[in-house]
C-alpha cells in the first residue's frame, strides 16, 4: 500500500461514526485526515435526534434519516419537518433508519404514513430496522398504502 501512495496519487475514504469513539481516539483520527466531512444535524432534542444523510446523484438521488432516541408528542413537529424536508431533498426514495429508536407512538407512525403519501407516486417512504410494533401497527392500519415500505433489514 504504501508503494502504491508514493507512486500514484490516491483519494481515499475514512469511515467512522463519532459516537463510537472516545475523545482521544476521535481526536487522533481527526487529525490524520486532511478534510472532514461532517453529516448535517437535522433535529436534536433530549429524546430525539435525527441526522439527514444525502446518497446518490442524478435521477436517484436518496435521503436517508437516522433517527435515535424516542419519537413522541414533544418531538412530532421536528419529526414531521425532516420527513417533509427527506422528500423536498432528493428525487429517489426516502429512507428512514430505525435502529436507533428507542421508543416510537402512533402519531410518529402516522408521519411516516403521510410522508409516503406526500411523496410522488413515483418514490417510496422505506422504514429500515422498524421495531417490531412499528410494523405490527402499519399492517395493521395502513395495510393497502403504497408508497410505504417497512424493509426486513
Amino acid at each position: 500500500m504504501n508503494e502504491v501512495c508514493a507512486t500514484r496519487p490516491v483519494t481515499g475514504l475514512c469511515q467512522y461514526d463519532r459516537r463510537d469513539l472516545d475523545v482521544r481516539r476521535l481526536t487522533e483520527s481527526v487529525g490524520l485526515h486532511p478534510k472532514v466531512v461532517s453529516t448535517p444535524m437535522v433535529f436534536e432534542t433530549g429524546l430525539l435526534r435525527i441526522v439527514a444523510v444525502p446518497c446518490g446523484s442524478g435521477a436517484e438521488q436518496q435521503v436517508w434519516l437516522r433517527l435515535s432516541g424516542e419519537a413522541d408528542a414533544s418531538s412530532g413537529d421536528a419529526l414531521e419537518q425532516a420527513l417533509v424536508l427527506a422528500g423536498a431533498s432528493g428525487t429517489g426514495d426516502v429512507h428512514v433508519d430505525l435502529a436507533d429508536m428507542r421508543f416510537i407512538d402512533v402519531r410518529a407512525a402516522r408521519q411516516f404514513t403521510q410522508a409516503a403519501r406526500g411523496l410522488p407516486s413515483d418514490r417510496r417512504l422505506v422504514l429500515h430496522n422498524a421495531p417490531d410494533v412499528v410494523r405490527r401497527l402499519i399492517g395493521l392500519c395502513w395495510p393497502a398504502l403504497t408508497g410505504l415500505e417497512v424493509a426486513n433489514v
